[in-house]
């Protein structure tokens, strides 16, 4: 079966008991929970799963979208606003990304759709 990738948002004191409703709620096809840390401030936390394509993804998740050469983790709306930034504000399928610059980052934006990029540290990979 195909599978997404979700991200979802929790904080240093309500990890276990986030990871404990993430992994009652779905039937988890990755097996595996990868927990991000924002560099600058560890206690904000990003965990990363895959779940069944037509799965619900449950309110404070969102689907996500993984570069593995630069293990960038983006969502397509934060991608659209780099691609725009880079060309004008148009937002065009033939610009190269410079994904070097997005080493171990989560791409995302704010609400007035400004970009937010945030350096990850991994915490750590919890297997199911």
């Amino acid at each position: 079966m195909d599978s997404i990738l979700v991200c979802s948002f929790t904080d240093l004191r309500g990890l276990y008991k986030h990871i404990e409703n993430i992994k009652s709620t779905y039937d988890m096809s990755g097996r595996r929970i990868f927990v991000f840390e924002n560099y600058d401030n560890m206690h904000e936390l990003y965990c990363t799963f895959n779940i069944n394509k037509g799965d619900v993804i449950e309110h404070g998740m969102i689907p996500i979208h993984r570069k593995s050469d630069t293990n960038t983790l983006y969502t397509i709306n934060a991608l659209n606003r780099v691609i725009s930034n880079m060309n004008n504000g148009v937002v065009s399928e033939n610009v190269d990304i410079p994904w070097e610059n997005y080493n171990n980052c989560i791409l995302l934006t704010n609400k007035d759709g400004s970009l937010r990029a945030i350096d990850l540290k991994l915490n750590q990979i919890i297997s199911i």
